[in-house]
């Protein structure tokens, strides 16, 4: 069929085109703009910041780009198979843990429910197979009954990667402060939270380089 042939057809598409609008771009209701915040992105960070703004008492208005929410905590489909955009596990959860505090001032404690899984993740290469548990201790456990040279050095660095664990969370709530709070807090930081302020700039490197008992400390709260 040549080009004149084709003229027909292309008119009679330009006049159902133009009958149905085709070639006009989609029209959206007016929607007021008195936001006190607007959050881009409905990932996790997303989702967080707007669930902990709502529950201050803010009008919040979280965009997203895609059909679903949850950003790399979210999967999809093809064919007969399910795939995990990213890892869906965390440290910690549940009643009186960081997180399970953290649902709670965001108001969605009720709406989310953790699942305990037994190994936080399994490692197999040249000559090891090792599931490294999900409970700490039952790791540090585990993890000396396999390299009992180092046992120390085990219980050292979990022991300096939980206080900086805790100090980090125990300024955690920095934000809900009022700018008296903030700079007390700010004032503080390097008496209450000395081990995270040590190793703020510190990568893993230096930390394995520096994590034996002069690391830790005497102090084990």
């Amino acid at each position: 069929m040549n080009g004149y042939k084709l003229l027909p057809f292309l008119a009679l598409a330009l006049f159902i085109c133009a009958g149905i609008g085709c070639g006009e771009p989609p029209t959206y209701a007016e929607q007021p703009a008195d936001y006190d915040a607007v959050v881009i992105g409905a990932g996790m960070g997303g989702l967080s910041a707007g669930a902990h703004l709502a529950s201050n008492g803010l009008k919040v208005l979280v965009l997203e780009q895609h059909h679903k929410v949850g950003g790399c905590t979210s999967s999809f489909s093809r064919g007969d198979f399910n795939f995990d955009i990213s890892l869906h596990e965390m440290a910690g959860g549940g009643e009186g843990t960081e997180i399970g505090n953290l649902l709670k001032l965001a108001g969605v404690a009720d709406k989310v429910e953790m699942i305990r899984i037994e190994d936080l993740y399994r490692t197999i290469g040249p000559g090891i197979n090792f599931k490294y548990p999900g409970n700490i201790d039952e790791a540090v456990r585990t993890l000396s009954e396999k390299w009992p040279e180092e046992a120390e050095d085990i219980a050292h660095f979990h022991e300096l990667m939980g206080k900086i664990h805790r100090q980090a969370m125990e300024i955690g709530g920095l934000y809900r402060k009022g700018p008296l709070g903030k700079a007390f807090t700010y004032l503080l930081t390097p008496i209450r939270q000395p081990t995270l302020v040590r190793y703020l700039r510190s990568d893993v490197q230096d930390i394995l380089e520096d994590y034996g008992r002069a690391a830790v400390g005497d102090e084990r709260s």
